[in-house]
């Protein structure tokens, strides 16, 4: 039990120690630190009780492609990652081999998310987000380039269809995520 106990507690130090690293601040835009998915690839699963059992996932490949909800699964177009930027944003990536060197973008209000070519160096403000925990793990990403838009499914939850929407109240489930280890 010890060994186990000590095991996390070194792993937890390892992961803090690796943001601080990589130039994390303690704060991303709006207070919070970003909760971090696993390395291995997580789950996008999204926090309204309509979309349970459902994950964010790539509907294809290449520039442009849409991201859309379905029933989850460990493909790869259901794996994602985030890799932090400087000012507390990160970029939201997949590890489908069909769109490698693409980021989650998002357009103004009511456009569907897709992805779209990473930028070399940084990231360009509509691929940027803001992870900002609500509770219990569940956090909101919200875009730096659209400032009150938040990633949502569609029609409060009823859609498979993922997009940017105002924000809403801190418990708006159709615009809570969280991550979920693929396994």
């Amino acid at each position: 039990m010890f060994d186990k106990t000590a095991r996390v507690v070194t792993q937890v130090i390892a992961a803090a120690l690796l943001l601080l690293a990589l130039g994390v601040p303690a704060s991303a835009g709006t207070g919070a630190a970003p909760v971090a998915p696993a390395a291995v690839g997580s789950r996008l699963i999204n926090g309204d009780g309509d979309t349970s059992g459902r994950c964010l996932e790539i509907s294809g490949g290449g520039t442009g492609t849409w991201v859309q909800m379905a029933g989850c699964h460990t493909n790869a177009h259901q794996s994602w990652y985030f890799t932090p930027h400087t000012g507390g944003v990160i970029a939201v990536r997949s590890h489908d081999a069909d769109v490698a060197g693409e980021c989650l973008s998002s357009g103004s209000s009511g456009v569907q998310a897709a992805m779209g070519d990473c930028v070399t160096n940084g990231v360009s403000a509509n691929q940027a987000w803001y992870q900002t925990p609500v509770s219990n793990g569940w956090f909101k990403l919200r875009n730096k380039l659209f400032t009150n838009l938040c990633l949502e499914v569609a029609n409060s939850g009823q859609s498979t269809r993922v997009q940017s929407g105002p924000c809403g109240a801190s418990n708006q489930g159709n615009q809570l995520w969280h991550w979920h280890t693929v396994g």
